[in-house]
């Protein structure tokens, strides 16, 4: 997926990171894994689509979750040097307690294009540039 920054707030960021040569990898990491997750699965988990299907027929108790991943624990992060993934939980549509169906979700599989996860993106990513700053200029205080 590819998101786009404004080039003045990554000057600010390069900026604020060579203020602290020594610990700004830290405290990058420490905020994406943290905040960066969790702006980002909050800002999908909102514009996941809810079907209208009653997810309490016995067919889904008996095959599949019954819940909607827009209210379950739909996500798995993988924390990464300098970043993180976040993806479906599950595999194939059909296992249980999978949600399957959000492998491809802007490839509307079965459905319409939706591009939720690219939306949700276009709102987290500066939150979560907001957050970097706030986190380094907290650092900076502290030190100086």
């Amino acid at each position: 997926m590819i998101f786009e920054m404004d080039y003045q707030q990554l000057q600010e960021l390069e900026k604020r990171i060579r203020q602290l040569p020594d610990y700004a990898e830290h405290v990058i990491n420490e905020t994406l894994h943290t905040d960066g997750i969790e702006l980002l699965e909050s800002n999908i988990t909102r514009l996941i689509p809810e079907s209208k299907r009653n997810k309490n027929a016995p067919w889904y108790r008996e095959h599949g979750s019954v819940k909607h991943a827009k209210d379950a624990d739909w996500s798995v992060s993988k924390k990464e040097h300098l970043g993180f993934m976040l993806k479906s939980r599950g595999g194939a549509a059909n296992k249980r307690g999978s949600f399957g169906y959000l492998v491809f979700p802007d490839e509307g599989r079965g459905q319409v294009e939706q591009s939720f996860t690219e939306r949700a993106t276009g709102v987290a990513v500066p939150k979560i540039v907001a957050k970097l700053h706030g986190k380094l200029i907290e650092t900076i205080g502290g030190n100086m």
